[in-house]
């Protein structure tokens, strides 16, 4: 019985474990898709964006990141403000690591081609819940832009 028990606890403690290492890109996640919904709109571009995105910035693979793109699709429907998980990035990420989430944010929102007001809205939003100076979030505009067009 105690066995039993013991072995409860010690899954649970794995899962919370689990759950904290993916705790950090799930948060970016949400804010990536706070950038794509902003249009009312979510192309499969932008879920391809929002992948490699994960990949890139926080080195996991593609089916981890596929996983934390659709459960972040899910939460995101549920969420009823984007500040707790603007907040987690904030605390865990650097200034540089913030400022290439920019860069993703803006590479996310000229994924379909199309710049949608909302969706720089959103990024403006996004970029003062993270502290980011308006000066880099012109340079990530300006560093995203560049690599959309080099494709």
């Amino acid at each position: 019985m105690f066995a039993k028990l013991r072995a409860h606890f010690a899954a649970d403690t794995l899962e919370s474990e689990a759950d904290t290492s993916e705790s950090l890109p799930l948060a970016a996640a949400m804010l990536l898709f706070e950038v794509a919904w902003a249009d009312h709109d979510i192309s499969s571009q932008e879920i391809d964006r929002i992948d490699a995105s994960l990949q890139s910035l926080f080195g996991v693979s593609h089916g981890v990141a596929e996983r934390l793109a659709e459960q972040a699709r899910v939460e995101h429907v549920k969420a009823t403000s984007i500040y707790p998980f603007a907040r987690e990035v904030r605390e865990a990420l650097d200034a540089d690591e913030r400022f290439q989430l920019m860069v993703a944010l803006w590479q996310l929102a000229l994924a379909d081609e199309l710049l949608a007001t909302y969706e720089e809205s959103a990024i403006r939003r996004i970029s003062e819940l993270l502290y980011v100076s308006h000066r880099d979030f012109i340079r990530a505009k300006l560093e995203a832009k560049r690599a959309t067009s080099s494709r």
